[in-house]
């Protein structure tokens, strides 16, 4: 988790490498691209429990974002 932290902080104001896909793309790729906007725009909410941390991602679909209802266990404690 140390790592996904450190990750983010020092990427926060970098923009993502997104490479250019010629065709459609499917529906995994484009799940994948907007799970990267949203780390990218530093749209994260984080929660500690008792048994672990929890992240739930933030952003705007119609940004071409990843927007999720509820939190989703990352790590044990």
């Amino acid at each position: 988790m140390k790592k996904i932290v450190d990750w983010l902080i020092k990427r926060r104001n970098k923009q993502l490498h997104i490479p250019v896909v010629i065709g459609s793309a499917s529906d995994s790729e484009l799940q994948f691209r907007r799970v990267l906007n949203t780390l990218r725009e530093n749209k994260i909410m984080v929660m500690t429990k008792d048994d672990g941390i929890y992240i739930r991602l933030a952003g705007d679909v119609n940004k071409g974002e990843c927007w999720m209802d509820n939190f989703v266990k990352v790590a044990d404690c």
